[in-house]
């Protein structure tokens, strides 16, 4: 990645995330946020990449579009992160769902499954109203087996 120019890694990223299946705008506006720097992109986009066959991995890049400050940029890059670790070593993903705007997965098993590096969380109004509305997506969801709500242990991070 070091020998690489943040133009060539942007179009790398660019053609991984079509390879994904994701929307052209959805992929534009991605590449062009400014608040992720070249070296969290990539490293983003290679751990939803390596997730081979899980589908919607557009409602990930999408939320991630939207990211305004440099550390829900890291953090968004650490989730995705821990979510290929848990495709991997926890449960197979059969692909993301978007409840209210932030995407979680959907085991293959049909567990709705939110992954989140957390170490705490103040409940204000702004998280509350997310709460809410995940929820409210989730509530007229088919078919969910069940939830899980995972904070892995910093170290694992």
């Amino acid at each position: 990645m070091k020998e690489k120019t943040a133009s060539e890694l942007a179009t790398i990223n660019q053609n991984k995330l079509y390879d994904m299946g994701v929307p052209t705008p959805i992929v534009q506006a991605f590449i062009q946020n400014p608040t992720f720097n070249p070296h969290e992109q990539t490293l983003l986009v290679g751990h939803l990449a390596s997730m081979a066959g899980v589908a919607d991995r557009k409602y990930f890049i999408e939320n991630a579009a939207g990211a305004t400050t440099e550390s829900v940029a890291v953090f968004l890059r650490v989730r995705a992160q821990l979510i290929n670790l848990y495709n991997e070593k926890v449960t197979p993903v059969a692909g993301f769902v978007s409840t209210g705007g932030v995407p979680l997965m959907m085991t293959k098993t049909g567990v709705l499954v939110g992954v989140f590096p957390l170490d705490y969380v103040a409940w204000t109004v702004a998280f509350a109203q997310r709460e809410t509305a995940a929820s409210n997506a989730i509530e007229a969801m088919q078919g969910i087996k069940g939830k899980e709500f995972w904070l892995p242990e910093p170290s694992t991070r």
